[in-house]
């Protein structure tokens, strides 16, 4: 599981293991109640393993806890730098807690330490289309499409791009 992605972490009991797979069952179930229950028996002692924080981390952002989600997630991101998820995860959550400005700031800095990572500049052209900033948002669009043609499909979709449709379906 979790260790397999982490191989210098130490290793956790089997039950705090397990109550983290069922967690993570629950949330793929879209079941966040039942997930944090699973959470809430790992020990204390456990409770500062990456492994059980990005699970919490998880539930989090099912249940649309944004502002404790962001916090999670940055602290994360001191733990596992290198670990783009973390920023992505915290720029949503931030979002959603503080407002696109704030968010937009940490993917900017994101896409300096993850330049590959193309659902960073995909994100950023959906705050800069949010805020009326089209030309900057196609600039970042074209981006993520440089990597991957894939996120055409995407955005056009993706209602946080509206503005950019016409220019897409042409």
């Amino acid at each position: 599981m979790t260790e397999a992605r982490h191989p210098t972490l130490p290793a956790l009991p089997e039950d705090v293991r397990w109550a983290l797979e069922r967690a993570e069952g629950y949330l793929d179930l879209k079941m966040p109640a039942p997930a944090r229950r699973e959470l809430d028996r790992v020990p204390p002692e456990h409770q500062d393993h990456p492994a059980f924080l990005r699970v919490r981390l998880q539930s989090l952002m099912a249940g649309e806890e944004w502002a404790e989600a962001a916090e999670l997630a940055a602290r994360l991101r001191q733990i596992e730098p290198g670990e783009p998820s973390h920023l992505i995860q915290q720029a949503f959550a931030t979002r959603r807690a503080k407002g696109i400005e704030e968010a937009k700031a940490l993917l900017v800095e994101g896409l300096k330490a993850f330049p590959e990572v193309d659902v960073i500049p995909y994100n950023l052209a959906c705050y800069e289309c949010q805020l009326g900033h089209v030309d900057a948002a196609m600039k970042y669009l074209d981006r993520a499409l440089a990597k991957d043609s894939g996120w055409r499909a995407v955005a056009l979709e993706d209602a946080d791009l509206r503005s950019l449709w016409p220019q897409l379906e042409a």
